[in-house]
């Protein structure tokens, strides 16, 4: 008896699973490349609103200190 690979059916099954496994490794790795830029971007993203809301919320407070210090001649105090 022939070896079940050597028929004409063997090989192609062997192809068919040679092919599907080669797709399911590449697509493993590409989403792995994708989601470390993904996580990069969203990080920085982050990092940015994060800065700006800082700003906005510094910004009028730092405005009313310097007002209120100029009215009464006294920093931070009303």
């Amino acid at each position: 008896m022939r070896r079940p690979i050597d028929s004409l059916f063997g090989r192609l099954a062997l192809l068919v699973v040679a092919v599907l496994l080669l797709s399911h490794f590449a697509w493993y790795a590409l989403m792995r490349l994708e989601r470390s830029q993904l996580q990069t971007r969203y990080a920085v993203e982050e990092a940015t609103f994060l800065v700006d809301a800082v700003r906005q919320h510094v910004a009028p407070n730092a405005g009313s200190a310097i007002a209120v210090a100029r009215q009464t001649g006294r920093p931070g105090e009303p």
